[in-house]
């Protein structure tokens, strides 16, 4: 049996996370979506680990840095993707952190998870 991708999808649109968890678990993914850094805690103290976290850069009520460093407390070698309409270089240096700017296409997305799941394995 192959293991199921996981993926933490942080977004407040919530028409840009449907569509991205849609897309995420039509490729396979197994998806838990949260809209900001309390339901991203509510998620991670229930023990779920993801494969990687992809998180816009600014929320409603919080930052996708923070939205990190929670998750990076619970699994510390976490792959992040950081999505933002700005050009922000979050991480610009982590191998553990990539950046697409709004709007990208859905097959980028896939492309930076391989990149980071690739070289986090390493």
């Amino acid at each position: 049996m192959t293991h199921s991708r996981t993926a933490l999808v942080v977004e407040d649109d919530f028409i840009i996370r449907l569509c991205l968890t849609e897309f995420l678990e039509g490729e396979g993914f197994s998806v838990a979506e949260a809209s900001g850094l309390e339901e991203v805690e509510a998620i991670l103290d229930g023990g779920t680990t993801f494969d990687v976290l992809i998180t816009d850069y600014y929320l409603t009520n919080s930052t996708g840095p923070e939205v990190v460093s929670a998750a990076r407390k619970k699994q510390p070698s976490l792959p992040v993707i950081y999505i933002s309409g700005n050009d922000v270089a979050p991480d610009g240096t982590s191998p553990l952190a990539r950046h697409l700017t709004k709007p990208y296409a859905l097959e980028d997305v896939l492309s930076a998870i391989d990149a980071l799941t690739i070289s986090s394995s390493r």
